[in-house]
């Protein structure tokens, strides 16, 4: 079983729950943070698919953890690098997978569109708008009301800094964790 003092405080303070845990997450996320450079570089991806990534590698290590599936065997950068570089092999693959497969729907959709006059046009892309905006904020009814607020905060170009003093955050790395949780909760009701 391989065993270091950083990683095991990291665990322990994960296991323990409350602010602790949210602690060593920001801690667990912040530490192998420089993976997200090594997506861009090694894998081709862009810097915010990194980063999205990157998020939900952590997100999987933290349930491991919590789940008790990480047994040790290995440090937490090597599992979370295993992970991650996974993940990014998976991200490619769809990303490349879905630009090779024909849409017809969308051409079918804009071909239509295009012998539509303009003022029909812009009629039926604001109906299209507003469908998606009222989905979108049905479901973020589902994820909480903190969650909520934090991710129409960000969506509407607040820093973290901003969101930390209005939300009451202890710091920006909670925000940005807090998100990464919001946002995954966000990804399992779509």
């Amino acid at each position: 079983m391989f065993n270091n003092a950083d990683d095991s405080n990291i665990i322990e303070g994960i296991l323990q729950g409350g602010r602790e845990r949210q602690k060593h997450e920001n801690k667990l996320y912040e530490k192998y943070s420089y993976l997200i450079n090594e997506g861009v570089r090694k894998h081709n991806l862009e810097e915010d698919e990194a980063a999205s990534v990157y998020s939900d590698a952590v997100l999987t290590v933290i349930d491991h953890i919590v789940q008790q599936r990480f047994e040790g065997r290995s440090s937490l950068k090597t599992y979370i690098y295993q992970i991650f570089s996974n993940q990014c092999v998976n991200f490619f693959r769809k990303k490349t997978t879905n630009k090779a497969s024909p849409t017809y729907d969308t051409v079918l959709l804009s071909e239509i569109m295009f012998m539509m006059s303009d003022n029909t046009q812009n009629i039926i892309q604001q109906i299209i708008e507003e469908e998606e905006e009222d989905k979108l904020l049905q479901r973020l009814e589902s994820v909480g009301e903190k969650c909520k607020e934090s991710l129409l905060l960000w969506a509407n170009g607040f820093s973290d800094k901003e969101i930390m003093a209005r939300l009451s955050y202890n710091s920006v790395d909670v925000v940005k964790v807090s998100r990464m949780r919001c946002i995954d909760k966000l990804r399992k009701i779509f």
